[in-house]
């Protein structure tokens, strides 16, 4: 079993030498990504990088708990999964694997404060009388008609925000996080380099000052829709809201995703696992002929629809053939 110890970054012409915990080996060797493997037992060490005091350093992360064989599982039964997928695409699920990357995110918290002003609209309805020409004759009818008070209306709404997740990712952007799902965070342990062992990791492309932003704007939007709900009678309208969001504060995490991207005919597809839950989203591919072949049938069932209100009458019996005159 492989064991794991942090050690020196690479020296001059990028040669590492380190003593192997597991078997005693003293090695040196040519460092070529984040890890390095003992040639003479297998155990793996991650290379300590140079810690850089502008770059953002994770706090916590939820480790990988979706096995390697099960997530290749999962992608090829999304891939292969729906009428319009092309035949071929479980293949690409077999050329193209999927990597487990620990995608950088910052966990914002904030506390709102939100007025808001309002018209509040209250529906009345009543029926009315019209009239309407039926088989070349004019008849009276009835049909209920809705109409709208209008009052003004205020209010106020505060909520603490304890968890808004920003992708710090430069290759993942935001709204992608929303189809990785719900993440259990209380599964959240202190970040270890040894968590890294035959995983990537991706630099947080997004530091604090802008991930508070997003979070910012984030709450506010939650807020509108929150004092929308406090609105008053059946409709609304001209809705305002001046919300304050104070103790912002935000942590960088690391969380477990499994990637793919593959090309299919000249465009670039993704798609991505939720490494701790197993949900699965992305894009795929449309076979463009099962497409036209099910607009043809739809086609073709609307024509013998029309057909056949041709040849059969309001009550379902044959029209009558018209004679022609003598």
């Amino acid at each position: 079993m492989s064991t794991g110890m942090q050690v020196d970054q690479p020296g001059a012409g990028g040669v590492t030498a380190f003593n192997c915990n597991n078997c005693g080996a003293t090695t040196d060797v040519a460092a070529t990504g984040v890890t390095i493997r003992c040639p003479f037992c297998g155990s793996e060490y991650v290379i300590a990088k140079p810690e850089d005091p502008n770059r953002p350093q994770p706090e916590a992360l939820i480790p990988f708990t979706v096995p390697d064989t099960q997530v290749q599982t999962i992608y090829r039964e999304w891939l292969g999964k729906g009428f319009f997928r092309p035949r071929d695409l479980t293949q690409l699920a077999t050329n193209h694997k999927m990597r487990a990357v620990y995608l950088p995110a910052w966990e914002c918290r904030g506390y709102a404060h939100s007025q808001w002003w309002a018209q509040a609209g209250y529906n009345h309805q009543h029926q009315e009388s019209y009239q309407e020409e039926e088989n070349g004759q004019m008849v009276t009818k009835t049909r209920t008609v809705t109409h709208t008070d209008w009052r003004p209306a205020d209010g106020h709404h505060e909520q603490a925000y304890p968890r808004e997740i920003v992708s710090a990712s430069r290759g993942l952007p935001q709204d992608w996080v929303a189809r990785l799902g719900e993440f259990d965070f209380g599964h959240l342990q202190q970040y270890n380099p040894q968590f890294l062992l035959g995983r990537e990791a991706e630099e947080a492309a997004l530091d604090q000052t802008a991930a508070l932003e997003t979070a910012r704007q984030q709450i506010e939007q939650q807020e509108r829709d929150e004092c929308a709900r406090l609105v008053p009678g059946d409709t609304h309208r001209d809705l305002r809201v001046n919300t304050t969001v104070s103790d912002l504060a935000a942590r960088l995490l690391y969380l477990p995703v499994w990637l793919a991207s593959f090309q299919y005919k000249g465009d670039i597809y993704r798609c991505v696992v939720n490494g701790q839950s197993g949900q699965i989203g992305g894009e795929a591919p449309v076979s463009k002929g099962r497409v036209l072949l099910v607009i043809a049938a739809v086609i073709a069932a609307l024509l013998v629809i029309f057909l056949l209100f041709q040849l059969l009458g309001p009550d379902g019996a044959p029209r009558p053939t018209p004679t022609r005159p003598r």
